[in-house]
């Protein structure tokens, strides 16, 4: 958050397996805005055949013209997320393969 309360919310998205990064996106900056929606989606396609080591790392962040963009906070979406909504996440997109699938998620600090 900027000195003056306000926010430029970006989100980063990273494919790893295991601790590799397969791939990444961003989406757009959403300008001075502390409740930012976002309608985008992205898809990848991967030969993994053990999709459990797949997970998705989201990382919003603050960008900043000057300077480092500030981290908000982040979810894991995937097996190994500690969230229960992230696991539910990924359980539905496997079950629907090639469909979008729409989650809410609480950010961790």
């Amino acid at each position: 958050m900027d000195f003056l309360g306000s926010s430029d919310p970006f989100v980063k998205v990273h494919l790893f397996w295991k601790e590799k990064r397969l791939a990444k996106w961003n989406t757009s900056v959403k300008k001075k805005s502390l409740n930012p929606v976002y309608n985008e989606s992205f898809s990848f396609n991967t030969d993994c055949k053990d999709v459990n080591e797949l997970y998705v790392m989201l990382t919003v962040k603050d960008y900043d013209t000057i300077g480092k963009n500030d981290v908000i906070g982040y979810a894991l979406i995937g097996e190994a997320s500690s969230c229960k909504s992230g696991r539910n996440q990924w359980a539905a997109m496997i079950k629907k393969l090639g469909e979008a699938t729409t989650f809410k998620h609480t950010l961790s600090l």
